[in-house]
C-alpha cells in the first residue's frame, strides 16, 4: 500500500482554531508553572528500535539494488566517479546508501513540516493568531513553533515581535 500522509478530514473553523490555540497555550503555561518536567517528556531510546532496524535493513537492501540495477541512481554513480584512491573505500553500494539516506532525510523533513501543519494548516497567520496568545508568557516562557524553531517571547526585537513559523507549538521555560 502506498504511503498517504495523515490529514484532517475537515479543516478547523477559524473561531475553533483560535480557541484551541488559546487552550494549548494556557495548558502549557500552567504546566510550566506547576510542573516544568512535564514539558520535556522523552521516550526511551529503544522504543522504536525494531521499526528503525527494519528501516535500516530496507535502506541497505534497496541501496544495494540501486547501486547494481540500471536506472537513475546507477547512472548517477557512473557519471560521478570518486577519485581512484577512494574507490576501494567507497564502493557503489555505500555511495548509493548515502544517496538514499540523504533522500530519506529530505523526505522526513518534508513530512515533519507537513505534520507541523496537521491541525491548523500551513498558512496560519501567526502574527495575528499566536503572538497575542503568547502575551501571558512574557519574560518567563517561550513558544516554539514548528521545524524552524523560532521563538516568540512577547519582547520586541528591533521594534517588532520576533517572527515565527510552523504550527507545532511547544512551551518551554526560558533560562534565567
Amino acid at each position: 500500500m502506498p504511503y498517504v500522509r495523515p490529514e484532517l478530514a475537515n479543516p478547523i473553523p477559524k473561531a475553533e482554531e483560535d480557541a484551541l490555540l488559546s487552550e494549548y497555550v494556557r495548558y502549557h503555561t500552567e504546566l510550566a508553572t506547576s510542573d516544568r518536567s512535564k514539558l520535556n517528556q522523552k521516550l526511551p531510546n529503544d522504543t522504536f528500535s525494531d521499526v528503525l532496524n527494519n528501516v535500516g535493513e530496507l535502506l541497505l537492501a534497496e541501496s544495494g539494488k540501486l547501486a547494481k540495477e540500471p536506472g537513475p541512481c546507477r547512472t548517477f554513480l557512473e557519471c560521478n566517479p570518486v577519485p581512484a584512491g577512494m574507490a576501494p573505500l567507497l564502493p557503489d553500494s555505500v555511495r548509493a546508501f548515502c544517496l538514499l539516506l540523504n533522500a530519506l532525510k529530505q523526505w522526513v523533513n518534508k513530512e515533519q513540516i507537513a505534520m507541523d501543519g496537521y491541525l491548523f494548516g500551513r498558512n496560519v497567520c501567526f502574527r495575528q493568531t499566536c503572538v497575542p496568545l503568547a502575551g501571558c508568557l512574557r519574560n518567563r516562557c517561550a513558544i516554539r513553533f514548528g521545524s524552524r524553531h523560532r521563538i516568540v517571547t512577547g519582547q520586541e526585537e528591533g521594534g517588532r515581535i520576533r517572527s515565527i513559523s510552523g504550527v507545532v507549538i511547544r512551551v518551554a521555560m526560558l533560562a534565567s
